[in-house]
């Protein structure tokens, strides 16, 4: 699980919300203040943030896609950040980085060193994984990269990708993983996974080449600028709460437990329905959003609808 601060570049959080919200993790006993955006890095008071977490004993996770000021590198750079600062960088394959993005990521690869795993974001169906292998020798850095794919945001409108393009990236997935492996390279998965789509037959592939792969939807709990709360981005459009509202990290994510559980057996394919993996608790089916995507599209009240079944389910109906 993960709890982050997220925002936008143009949606700055102040320096006011940033003390309440780890004053959260603190009640929480949560030892990590993990930031993303949008880029965090380019909030005017991204230094600042830090050493508030730093002060208050928690560990900094920042999400980035590495493509630091000057100011923003040499501080990062500083010892005093080099213990307890890491990051998660978001990397595109060369031919998708434009102008001089190659050098500027590899300078602050440099300063990150064992600090960095990298991060890759599958939003199409032909993609290559082998450009990582180089950059981790490179660099030194994690030997292990984070993968994610592109869903729906409920309630919203973005680019993501279709149902039937999940199974050909799971089978191109395998053959990446295998070659990962290979150079002693294990994958780490987001949320939005779903067993079938991979071959059972390669099964002893996907879990010797990841870190505990988990295809089980959880409530990883994002924060935005206002202290609002939401399951996970892809429902950042529905089922947001106030971060006020709660005492603490636990109580927040046993309000999303009481509340998700009938989403979470909805599946997002019509064979979730009959999967046993699903039936065992094994798979969740994907991302939720892509189930109410589906049915929102089906029915013009179903958002509100679903705000109010939420709301019952947790007893915090006016």
């Amino acid at each position: 699980m993960r709890d982050d601060l997220a925002g936008h570049s143009t949606d700055m959080i102040s320096l006011e919300n940033v003390q309440t919200y780890i004053d959260f993790l603190v009640r929480s006993n949560y030892p990590a203040l993990r930031l993303l955006g949008g880029e965090p890095t380019i909030h005017p008071q991204f230094t600042d943030i830090v050493d508030m977490g730093l002060q208050a004993g928690r560990n900094i996770v920042v999400f980035t896609n590495a493509l630091w000021s000057n100011r923003v590198l040499e501080y990062l750079a500083q010892d005093r950040t080099r213990a307890n600062v890491k990051f998660v960088v978001n990397i595109h394959e060369k031919k998708n980085r434009h102008g001089n993005e190659t050098d500027r990521v590899e300078k602050s690869l440099a300063v990150g060193g064992g600090r960095t795993m990298l991060g890759f974001n599958i939003y199409q169906r032909f993609f290559n994984l082998r450009f990582v292998i180089d950059l981790i020798n490179r660099f030194k850095l994690q030997r292990k990269v984070r993968l994610g794919l592109s869903n729906p945001i409920a309630g919203k409108s973005n680019a993501f990708l279709q149902g039937k393009e999940l199974y050909a990236i799971g089978e191109r997935l395998l053959d990446q993983l295998e070659i990962l492996e290979q150079n002693d390279i294990l994958a780490e998965f987001d949320c939005g996974w779903q067993l079938c789509m991979f071959q059972e037959k390669r099964y002893g592939t996907l879990f010797k080449a990841t870190n505990n792969f988990n295809a089980s939807c959880i409530s990883i709990i994002d924060v935005g600028p206002d202290l609002t709360a939401w399951p996970c981005f892809p429902l950042s459009g529905l089922l947001n709460v106030k971060l006020t509202d709660f005492q603490n990290r636990e109580e927040l994510i046993r309000y999303y437990d009481s509340t998700l559980p009938f989403l979470r057996r909805l599946g997002s394919t019509d064979n979730c329905t009959d999967c046993k993996y699903g039936r065992r608790d094994q798979c969740s089916g994907g991302c939720m959003a892509r189930s109410i995507r589906d049915f929102m599209e089906a029915d013009n009240d179903f958002a509100a609808k679903l705000e109010r079944n939420v709301e019952r389910a947790s007893g915090r109906s006016a």
